[in-house]
């Protein structure tokens, strides 16, 4: 990355966005320390993220990326020793290291990538300048930090594809692991679904002629839309990239062979996270791929209108359908509870299994209440295991994975009585982990 000549106030000087006008002009490469050379060729190769630079007990940022985070971090605008070749000092912003999940979760929300940088060799055992590597890019479909996210609701980063008329999307959560595609054969179709999901990212192929009519989804959605190289979405170059991550040598396995718009779209999904993620995805272990046909199509407006999940006057779940119906104990559960709201059944045989289940739930009560006393122990497995999966778990993570997972044998002999399909499905296939526990 080349030198830049900015000028700035600082932070406590700027009452509004208008005063936060920058002249930023390019100036010659300046001779440089090689910590600032390493920093400029890292940040060269994450050129549309903000990069923060592992100082020591630091996070630093510099240049353009400064003026950024002391804007949305609120934090003090000051400025390194060394000079451009302009003469001016290059603007820093800084936080301790410690401070990093909170700063994360705040530059996520206003819509920016952040690429973290991280020292990987002992500043004790360095000759020169310690070595640095970009460990992962965070972006708002990709953040798995508990803090940042709604516990009972999902995130989903959204890849969409046209091919022959056909429509591909493709859905994941990073924190859970889920990893889902289906084709359709509209972009209404494709606008309705892209509403449901709610996703708080959108890769789409450069150029993709059908943008303005996914104008109303993304209006309501607003997720932060990212335009992806082309040839990612080449059906053949994307599928060639999900058989390397999953390891097969076919996709007949996934439901999506020959399913050219959704493969495309599911191999630039997996493309993008691959890189976000340098190639730190191995939670996620498959591939669902589900019809629309199956489900009731409800577009925005009646998602909107019927306040399904979410308020029309603050978009909270206040006064919506899913609070009246939320007794779940578990952040799985209420996740499942939403999907099962905004995607209602169409099949007469699943609606009246899932009413059978409900109904030999509540013809016995004190049963009932046992069970539900140990749904309460259960953490969020699945998000546990989707950081385990990433590299950041920590000890705490551990426990709350083992203490979910013990109770397990007690949650299955509580359904060994039950005879509805749906629990005794449920019974007979649920794994009690006990080899692990």
């Amino acid at each position: 990355m080349g030198s830049r000549r900015v000028v700035l106030l600082s932070a406590a000087s700027l009452p509004d966005d208008a005063t936060w006008k920058a002249w930023i002009e390019p100036v010659a490469e300046a001779k440089t320390t090689p910590m600032m050379a390493q920093y400029q060729g890292i940040k060269a190769e994450n050129p549309d993220a903000v990069l923060f630079f592992r100082m020591g007990d630091f996070y630093e940022t510099f240049f353009e990326d400064a003026a950024i985070v002391s804007k949305v971090l609120e934090i003090t605008l000051t400025s390194r020793g060394e000079k451009d070749a302009s003469g001016k000092k290059i603007p820093l912003a800084g936080f301790p290291y410690h401070a990093l999940d909170a700063h994360l979760y705040k530059m996520v929300q206003a819509g920016h990538k952040v690429a973290i940088c991280e020292q990987v060799e002992d500043p004790k055992l360095a000759r020169g300048v310690v070595k640095r590597a970009v460990i992962r890019v965070v972006t708002p479909g990709t953040v798995t930090d508990p803090k940042a996210l709604d516990v009972r609701a999902n995130n989903f980063i959204v890849a969409l594809y046209a091919f022959e008329k056909r429509f591909g999307l493709a859905c994941a959560d990073v924190s859970t692991g889920e990893f889902q595609v289906t084709e359709l054969p509209s972009v209404d179709k494709l606008a309705t679904e892209v509403t449901r999901l709610r996703p708080s990212e959108l890769l789409l192929p450069e150029g993709f002629r059908h943008r303005d009519a996914l104008a109303e989804a993304e209006e309501a959605t607003r997720p932060t839309v990212n335009d992806q190289p082309p040839w990612q979405f080449d059906p053949e170059t994307a599928r060639g990239t999900l058989l390397r991550h999953f390891q097969m040598t076919s996709l007949d396995g996934f439901g999506c062979e020959g399913l050219h718009a959704a493969v495309g779209a599911a191999g630039a999904l997996m493309a993008y996270l691959l890189d976000t993620q340098k190639d730190n995805v191995h939670h996620v272990t498959g591939m669902t791929t589900y019809s629309t046909e199956s489900f009731m199509a409800l577009d925005g407006a009646t998602q909107r209108n019927l306040e399904l999940v979410r308020s029309m006057r603050d978009g909270s779940t206040h006064g919506t359908l899913l609070q009246i119906l939320d007794g779940t104990l578990t952040p799985m559960g209420a996740r499942k509870l939403r999907q099962a709201i905004v995607q209602p059944l169409l099949d007469a045989r699943e609606i009246r299994s899932r009413l059978d289940a409900v109904a030999e739930l509540r013809a016995e009560l004190g049963p009932l209440d046992d069970l539900r006393a140990l749904l309460k122990g259960v953490y969020d497995v699945e998000r546990l295991v989707g950081r385990i999966g990433l590299g950041s778990a920590n000890a705490r993570d551990m426990q709350a994975l083992g203490g979910s997972l013990a109770i397990l044998p007690a949650l299955r002999d509580g359904l060994s009585t039950k005879t509805s399909s749906l629990l005794a499905t449920l019974h007979d296939s649920l794994d009690t982990c006990t080899d692990v526990v």
